[in-house]
């Protein structure tokens, strides 16, 4: 259950941001405000779906932990760090960020330092190559459907890039994942 939401709150937190890119509900829509509300709705979606991302993650892995070997082993792990890390980005998105904003700090705007930079390379590095060696674990066991474990690679790839919805893969991939997983079919019996 934990990653059907998971991946169903990335897929609303995805169109809100595409929203917010796109000024749908900027200031001249709306009055201005709304879209500081928006961002933290989007925010605070964001921090609640990685979280349940790592519940979903573990109970993903479960289902094959011993059909999986060692590539299933390292793909759970690096995909569960890296999603821990980009958790912590994503708790900074949703309580540092609007603090700095609030202050009218500029720090947002600046050249991330090489820490910061470093940082979020080696976190959303880890959530890509975590979730694309899980997801090739995931399609030599069988346990999932096909499709799915094909997606998620698919989706782990794109969740690097960083476009507009690029994250709709991954999370459609979870979502389906999921629904096995919490509906009990044995995808290798079909």
């Amino acid at each position: 259950m934990a990653a059907i939401l998971a991946g169903m709150m990335f897929l609303v937190s995805d169109l809100l941001d595409l929203a917010i890119s796109f000024d749908g509900f900027g200031p001249k829509n709306l009055g201005g405000e709304p879209s500081t509300t928006v961002s933290a709705i989007q925010s605070g979606l964001t921090l609640l779906a990685g979280i349940l991302l790592l519940v979903g993650l573990a109970g993903l892995y479960s289902r094959q932990l011993e059909d999986g070997g060692l590539l299933g082993m390292v793909g759970f792990l690096v995909a569960f760090c890296g999603t821990v890390m980009a958790v912590g980005v994503f708790w900074a998105d949703a309580f540092i960020a609007p603090s700095l904003a609030q202050e009218e700090l500029r720090l947002l705007d600046a050249a991330p330092p090489r820490a910061l930079a470093a940082g979020f390379t080696l976190s959303y590095g880890s959530v890509a190559l975590g979730w694309l060696l899980f997801g090739v674990a995931t399609l030599r066991t069988g346990l999932y459907p096909r499709a799915a474990s094909v997606l998620l690679i698919i989706g782990a790839v794109l969740t690097w890039l960083p476009l507009p919805l690029s994250g709709v893969p991954f999370s459609v991939a979870v979502v389906w994942m999921g629904y096995v997983l919490f509906s009990g079919r044995d995808t290798r019996d079909e």
